[in-house]
């Protein structure tokens, strides 16, 4: 069975509304959690497996209590998600290419999707783990900085929950459990769910440090209106054939002015700035894709004629190639 967590701590009763697995099968466990998550291995380090987990969700989060009751590691890739673990009892170790930490009693590990992830769970370990849809949060992010993403959001792994913004963020992290184990909560509630989404999203990027390169945060935030207007055009019209010109007289300026300002303002040049765009829209695309859709389909309808050089860019900007995304989305149906 789980392990208790402290009484002002969780009161994991009330997880047991949610949709529950126990097993001492390593395949179901293994299927069950991929369900939830994504695809893994898993092997069995020391003892005998007993995996319990409790699970609901909301549009754009998750939220799980998770036990191997053994001493197991999961080898995976987010692809569609940011995941927090917080340890109530045992230790979890996530090992990365740029970091490796070992959370316990006072600490927690954030998680970022584009990296290939190595998870080892002490078999003392019980786990609250909550689930956060990346594109949300990337565009959480991109509402918090005023300007976009220029390659993966990549957060530290180390996070001290003892206090301070990321206090905030496991208290809210609480507060969402007992509200979803209450019967009638008004979290189910569409419009109440989004806000609470939110807040989460912008409490982690307040307090989680990220990785330099995704978001120049050296820049103004606060822009002129024509570099607004020119965003506001790119956004609708960015299936279009769109050209400086086009921007211009869009935004009501000259080329140099338009080009400065989103040098100084979005860090980018604005055909760049639209480039980005149309992949954050093709990744949508293709994340929401029914069997019959293709890459190159995804591609060309945002304006992607050389799919080479298309990949590439792909690549760079999120961490994975763009066939790598598609395959993820048709096995962990993005809805």
């Amino acid at each position: 069975m789980l392990a208790s967590a402290p009484q002002d701590d969780l009161d994991v009763s009330l997880l047991r509304q949610f949709d529950v697995l126990g097993t001492r099968d390593a395949a179901d466990a293994r299927g069950f959690i991929a369900h939830a998550f994504s695809p893994h291995s898993l092997t069995v380090l020391d003892g005998d497996l007993d995996v319990q987990m409790y699970y609901t969700e909301l549009p754009a989060m998750g939220v799980a209590l998770l036990s191997y009751g053994a001493t197991a590691r999961i080898e995976t890739k987010l692809n569609t998600w940011f995941g927090a673990i917080y340890p109530l009892s045992g230790t979890v170790e996530a090992a990365g290419p740029r970091e490796r930490h070992t959370a316990g009693a006072d600490g927690a590990i954030v998680l970022s999707p584009s990296e290939q992830l190595t998870i080892t769970f002490s078999a003392e370990a019980t786990v609250l783990i909550v689930k956060m849809d990346r594109v949300a949060v990337e565009r959480a992010a991109i509402r918090a900085y005023s300007r976009p993403l220029t390659g993966p959001l990549l957060f530290h792994m180390a996070m001290d929950r003892s206090g301070g913004k990321a206090g905030t963020f496991w208290r809210l992290a609480e507060l969402l459990v007992r509200e979803l184990g209450t019967p009638g909560a008004g979290i189910r509630e569409p419009a109440i769910a989004t806000q609470m989404e939110l807040l989460m999203f912008q409490t982690l990027l307040a307090a989680q440090p990220t990785v330099e390169g995704a978001i120049d945060l050296d820049k103004p935030r606060l822009a002129p209106g024509y570099v607004k207007l020119a965003e506001a055009y790119m956004a609708s019209h960015a299936d279009e054939a769109i050209d400086l010109p086009a921007l211009c007289k869009a935004a009501g300026v000259s080329r140099r002015t338009l080009y400065d300002g989103f040098q100084k303002y979005r860090g980018v040049s604005p055909m760049l700035y639209l480039k980005n765009i149309r992949l954050e829209r093709v990744r949508q695309m293709l994340l929401r894709a029914d069997h019959g859709t293709s890459v190159t389909d995804a591609a060309l309808a945002w304006g992607f004629s050389q799919l080479g050089r298309f990949s590439g860019e792909y690549k760079k900007r999120f961490g994975e190639s763009p066939s790598d995304t598609l395959r993820f989305a048709r096995t962990h149906r993005v809805e």
